[in-house]
């Protein structure tokens, strides 16, 4: 992996009608950090509270954009003290290298979650799945039956 300078300013983007400006990369991976770290070690108080955490003997899940932060699997393998895996979406067609990345991961696990689990006929029991040629069908089966097929 191609080691970034701490040293290199990155440009911030304006926000709330304030100008952009130049921050040190190594100022705001220090913030990153401490608000990750912070965050990780909320949940595993909370894991540790429920009493759920000793049922997590496979270890722990990361999904969404922020699993893309370089070394958080590390930093959540320390804190909680278990195995740790950045979830990636898997099993799809498609459009499936556009939805790849663990920051999919959730919205495809919901998607395909309601997909397996809702049964659209009995929704719409006037459509048929495989409709003959020439005959008009509804765009929302059209879209649930690639969904079935893709994901």
């Amino acid at each position: 992996m191609k080691q970034l300078s701490l040293q290199k300013k990155i440009e911030v983007p304006a926000v709330s009608g304030r100008p952009s400006r130049q921050v040190l990369r190594q100022d705001l991976v220090r913030i990153v950090e401490a608000r990750t770290r912070e965050i990780l070690e909320h949940i595993n108080h909370e894991l540790d509270k429920s009493g759920k955490k000793s049922f997590l003997s496979g270890g722990v899940i990361l999904t969404g954009g922020t699993s893309l932060l370089p070394g958080i699997d590390l930093l959540a393998e320390e804190i909680f003290g278990l195995s740790v895996i950045v979830a990636r979406p898997a099993g799809l067609g498609g459009l499936s290298e556009r939805v790849a990345s663990p920051e999919y991961s959730t919205a495809v696990g919901l998607i395909k979650y309601v997909v397996r689990s809702i049964d659209i006929e009995s929704k719409a029991p006037n459509e048929k799945w495989s409709a003959s040629s020439g005959e008009k069908r509804n765009p929302f089966l059209k879209l649930w039956s690639w969904m079935e097929t893709n994901l």
